[in-house]
C-alpha cells in the first residue's frame, strides 16, 4: 500500500486540534462553577489572529492565572450571605468573550484545514501530472518500437513476396521453355518415326498410280478400237450430211467455282548464297526460337548475298581525254535477323571505294590512270542495327503508349531523301521514326529525327570529318497526295565550307492517268567565302516529273524538268552518286560504275533543263525493256551555254540472277566538242 508523504508545515495530530477547539468551552464552564475566583484572576491577553500566510508549527503558551490572593492591612470584611454589589465582569460579558474566542479559534482552524487541503491537492495534482508524463513517454516508446517492428515486418513480407513472384515467373518461363523444347523434340521424333511410313505410302501410291494408269490406258485403247470399228460401220451407212446448226454464243460470265492460286508459271524462289535458320520467304516448319529477358522472342536468321557488276565502256566529254576501261564492283551483304523487325546488316565493297574501281584502263595510255587499276579495300560501307522499341520490350506495350511504338536505327547506313536530291550517301547516324501518327489532317504520318556525325560527303564528294547533320523529315499521306517536308542543319569547319541550312518539300499525286512529282529544295551557306564554292552554297532547285502510261500498252511516257537558281548543294552526296539533277532522266544520271559521266551536266547551278523519254516493255514479266530519251540544258546567268543530247539503253534479264545492260549517249555542246559514250554491263545477283 502506498503511504502518503508528510506535508511540510503540517500542524500536530487530531487530538491537539480537538483540545484547542474545546479549550474555550472548558474555560466557560469553569467560570460558571467558580466565578469569584476567576473574576479576581488577571485577564488573559487577547488572542491574536493568525495571519493566513503564516502557519504556526507549535502551540502558543497559555497564560498562567495568578492564584495568589491580595494582602491588605485592613481587616477582612465579614462574610455576607449576599453577593457583592459589583463584579469585575458580568457573566454575559464573559459568555460573549468566550464565544468570540471560540469563533476566532474555529475560523483559524478552518482556514488551516482549507490551506492544508489545497496544498495536498496541489501535491497530488503534481504527482498525477508526473505519472501521466512518465506513462506517455513509456507509451510513446512502446508505439515507436511497435512501428519499427511493423515496418521491418512489412519490408520482409514485401521482399519475400517479390522474391516469390520472381521465382514463380522464372519457374513458369522455364517450364514453358521446357514444354516447348519437349514438344519440339517430340515433334521431330514423331516426324522421324512417321517418315518411313510416309515414304512407303508415297511409293505405294506412285506404284498404284502407274498400275491404274496402265490399266486405264489399256482399257481406253480397247474402247477406242471398238469405237473406231463402230464408226466405220456407221459411216458406211450414214445419210447425206446436213448443215450444222448455229450455236448460240457462249456465256462469258466468270465462274463461281473457286480456283487455287495458279503458280505453275511462277519462277522458283531464288535462295540467297548462304542461308541459315528459317528459310528466306520459304515455306514449311518454322523454328520456335527462344525468349530473352526483355520478353522478345528471338528467331535467328542469317543471309549472305551480294551483287557483282562488271562493264566495258568508253566516254569522251568533248574536253578531257577519252576514257576507255573495264571496271568492276562487288557488294557483299551479311544480314542477321534476330526477329522479323530487328536486324544487323553489314556491307563491304572490296573492289571499289565509290570513286576508284578495280579493272583495266585502255585509255588514257599513259599516266597513273592507265593500265591496271587496283582499288581493293576492306572498308565497311554499311554497318547498322535497326528495330522497333516495343518489339524489343513488349512488356511496355499497354495499348495506350503509342509514342513508344517507334522504329530506330543506328550505325553507318544509306540515306536517300527527296529522290536523292537532298541526301544520297551512306553516313554514320542515328534515326528515330514513328510511322503511325495522324498529324496535320493526314491519313498516315511518318516523323523521323536524324543525327549524323561521320562519313558525311559535302556536295562534290568532299569527305568532311567535321561536318554533322541534325534534322529530320515529315511525310504525310492525304487522299490524293503524299507530302514530304525536310529540314537539316549541318555545322562544319570553315575548311569544309562552314555551316549550312537545307530545306526541301515535295508533293506526289496523280491526276487521272498522269503521275506528277513536284520538288522544291534550297541550301543556305551561313559563311560563304566565294559564290562558286562546291561544298555548301546558296541556291534553290525547282523540280517537276510528269509521267503516264500509253493507252493500249504498258509503256511509260515521261517528261521531267528543272530550274536551278544560283548554286544548290546537297546536304550529303556520295562520290559515285552524281549530281542532284540525276532524277531528271537517263541523260543526267550517273551510272555508279567507273568514269562514265552524264551526257548533260548534273550540277544545279543557274540552269534550266528537261528530258523527254519513252520506256518500252517487251513482255509481261518486264524482263526486257528499252529506254529512248532526248534532253536539253541551258545556263541562265552569264555567257549562256546550251547543249542537246540523246540516249538509248536496253536491258534484259537472264534466268533469276543475271541482267545485261547496253547503252549509248551523245550530245552537242555549245563551245565544246561533241560528247559521246558507249557502254555494256553485266550484273550478277547472288
Amino acid at each position: 500500500m502506498t503511504q502518503s508523504l508528510p506535508v511540510p508545515g503540517r500542524p500536530p495530530g487530531a487530538p491537539f486540534r480537538l483540545l484547542r477547539a474545546v479549550r474555550p468551552v472548558l474555560l466557560f464552564l469553569l467560570t460558571l462553577l467558580d466565578p469569584p475566583a476567576l473574576a479576581q484572576q488577571p485577564r488573559a491577553a487577547p488572542v491574536e489572529t493568525v495571519s493566513p500566510s503564516v502557519y504556526p508549527t507549535t502551540e502558543p503558551p497559555l497564560p498562567e492565572p495568578d492564584l495568589s490572593l491580595p494582602v491588605s492591612d485592613a481587616p477582612s470584611p465579614t462574610p455576607s450571605a449576599s453577593p457583592p454589589s459589583a463584579t469585575p465582569q458580568s457573566w454575559l460579558d464573559r459568555l460573549r468573550s468566550g464565544a468570540r474566542s471560540a469563533e476566532e479559534e474555529t475560523g483559524a482552524t478552518v482556514f488551516k484545514l482549507k490551506t492544508e487541503f489545497e496544498r495536498f491537492r496541489d501535491e497530488m495534482k503534481r504527482r498525477a501530472e508526473r505519472l501521466t508524463a512518465e506513462a506517455k513517454v513509456e507509451a510513446q516508446n512502446a508505439l515507436t518500437d511497435l512501428d519499427a517492428w511493423t515496418s521491418q515486418t512489412r519490408e520482409l513480407l514485401e521482399h519475400s513476396a517479390g522474391a516469390l513472384e520472381i521465382d514463380t515467373k522464372t519457374g513458369v518461363l522455364r517450364m514453358a521453355h521446357d514444354v516447348e523444347s519437349d514438344a519440339d523434340a517430340e515433334y521431330r521424333k514423331l516426324r522421324q518415326k512417321i517418315r518411313p511410313y510416309v515414304e512407303d505410302a508415297e511409293a505405294w501410291a506412285e506404284k498404284t498410280k502407274n498400275e491404274v494408269e496402265n490399266e486405264l490406258a489399256n482399257v481406253a485403247e480397247d474402247t477406242l478400237s471398238e469405237a473406231r470399228s463402230i464408226l466405220r460401220d456407221l459411216s458406211s451407212h450414214a445419210p447425206a450430211p446436213v448443215p450444222a446448226p448455229v450455236v448460240p454464243p457462249i456465256n462469258s460470265a466468270l465462274s463461281d467455282v473457286a480456283l487455287p492460286m495458279q503458280v505453275a508459271s511462277f519462277p522458283r524462289r531464288p535462295a540467297p548464297f548462304l542461308e541459315l535458320g528459317n528459310p528466306f520467304f520459304g515455306k514449311g516448319y518454322i523454328g520456335p526460337g527462344f525468349r530473352i529477358p526483355t520478353g522478345t522472342m528471338i528467331q535467328p536468321q542469317f543471309f549472305f548475298y551480294g551483287l557483282f557488276r562488271t562493264g566495258v565502256q568508253t566516254f569522251d566529254n568533248g574536253v578531257d581525254p577519252r576514257v576507255t576501261q573495264w571496271v568492276n564492283s562487288l557488294q557483299l551483304f551479311a544480314n542477321f535477323n534476330a526477329t522479323p523487325t530487328e536486324r544487323f546488316l553489314i556491307e563491304f565493297r572490296p573492289l571499289d571505294n565509290t570513286s576508284d574501281f578495280s579493272g583495266y584502263n585502255f585509255e588514257p595510255t599513259s599516266g597513273p590512270d592507265s593500265g591496271w587499276q587496283n582499288a581493293l579495300n576492306g572498308r565497311v560501307y554499311q554497318l547498322f542495327f535497326e528495330g522497333n522499341f516495343l518489339s524489343l520490350f513488349p512488356g511496355l506495350d499497354n495499348g495506350r503508349n503509342y509514342l513508344l511504338g517507334f522504329d530506330f536505327s543506328i550505325g553507318r547506313q544509306q540515306l536517300f531523301l527527296q529522290s536523292g536530291v537532298l541526301i544520297n550517301d551512306a553516313i554514320d547516324m542515328v534515326g528515330l521514326t514513328h510511322p503511325s501518327l495522324f498529324w496535320l489532317g493526314g491519313s498516315a504520318t511518318t516523323a523521323t529525327f536524324i543525327y549524323a556525325w561521320g562519313n558525311i560527303h559535302r556536295s562534290g564528294g568532299f569527305l568532311s570529318n567535321s561536318a554533322q547533320l541534325i534534322g529530320g523529315y515529315l511525310r504525310n499521306d492525304y487522299l490524293s497526295s503524299t507530302v514530304e517536308l525536310d529540314f537539316f542543319y549541318s555545322p562544319a569547319s570553315q575548311a569544309a565550307g562552314g555551316d549550312g541550312f537545307y530545306f526541301a518539300g515535295s508533293a506526289i499525286q496523280r491526276f487521272g492517268k498522269i503521275n506528277t512529282n513536284f520538288t522544291v529544295a534550297s541550301s543556305i551557306a551561313t559563311n560563304r567565302l566565294t559564290t562558286d564554292q562546291t561544298t555548301v552554297n546558296n541556291g534553290a532547285l525547282l523540280f517537276a516529273q510528269i509521267s503516264t502510261d500509253v493507252p493500249g500498252t504498258e509503256n511509260i511516257l515521261y517528261l521531267n524538268g528543272f530550274w536551278a537558281i544560283e548554286r544548290f548543294t546537297s546536304a550529303s552526296r556520295a562520290a559515285d552518286a552524281g549530281g542532284p539533277l540525276g532524277q531528271t532522266g537517263l541523260l543526267f544520271a550517273a551510272t555508279g560504275l567507273g568514269d562514265f559521266g552524264a551526257a548533260l551536266g548534273s550540277t544545279a547551278t543557274n540552269s534550266v533543263g528537261s528530258a523527254l523519254g519513252y520506256q518500252i516493255f517487251f513482255d509481261n514479266l518486264y524482263r526486257k525493256q528499252l529506254i529512248l530519251e532526248i534532253g536539253a540544258q541551258s545556263e541562265t546567268v552569264g555567257p549562256t551555254q546550251k547543249a542537246i543530247a540523246a540516249g538509248i539503253q536496253y536491258q534484259q534479264a537472264f534466268g533469276q540472277n543475271w541482267v545485261w545492260v547496253v547503252g549509248a549517249i551523245g550530245a552537242l555542246q555549245e563551245g565544246k566538242g561533241p560528247l559521246y559514250g558507249l557502254r555494256t554491263e553485266l550484273d550478277f545477283s547472288f
